[in-house]
């Protein structure tokens, strides 16, 4: 093994970890997917806008829920040198600032638009002034958000295939329940 593989020693993330990024990794594909039928008007618009909120207001309770899971219990450790060290903390943070951001800009779009946020019956607060100009504004970064998650989930992913597929360090089993 070099230094640059992941320790095999077997230790996993816990199940409530486990839980949370793999919910997390099936809302925020969804949520992808159900952005592009918007921009592309394709398939029933106001029942798409619906679940995109929904599942958008999911996304941010899962990514707090998740931050403070990874506040009170230590993930397992990894034995990356340097650089790949630096690597893998830098697009973590830069994950989990998207994983907040991006439901939080969604909110304050819609808040802007004027059309009140309710989520299966349950109204939530407005989050910015209806404004055309905060609209427009918030409308352009809510894409170029989705656009760098994306990119970060395609790096996050390639990753893993690598470490999985590549170099066999069991990357992808610290992530899986035992077997």
């Amino acid at each position: 093994m070099t230094e640059t593989t992941v320790s095999t020693v077997d230790e996993r993330f816990g199940l409530a970890a486990q839980l949370l990024h793999w919910l997390m990794a099936v809302a925020i594909i969804s949520m992808l997917v159900l952005g592009a039928l918007l921009v592309g008007s394709l398939g029933d618009y106001p029942m798409v806008l619906a679940w995109h909120k929904a599942i958008g207001v999911l996304v941010l309770v899962l990514a707090l829920l998740r931050i403070g899971n990874r506040i009170w219990h230590k993930p397992p450790s990894l034995s990356f040198a340097g650089p790949e060290r630096f690597i893998a903390a830098g697009s973590e943070l830069a994950m989990y600032t998207l994983f907040l951001a991006q439901p939080v800009i969604g909110w304050a779009l819609v808040s802007a638009s004027g059309v009140p946020v309710e989520i299966a019956g349950l109204r939530l607060p407005s989050i910015a002034p209806t404004s055309v100009e905060w609209y427009g504004l918030l409308r352009e970064a809510h894409a170029w958000v989705a656009y760098a998650l994306l990119a970060c989930i395609v790096a996050h992913v390639s990753a893993v295939l690598f470490h999985t597929i590549g170099l066999r360090d069991k990357l992808l089993a610290r992530m899986l329940p035992r077997h």
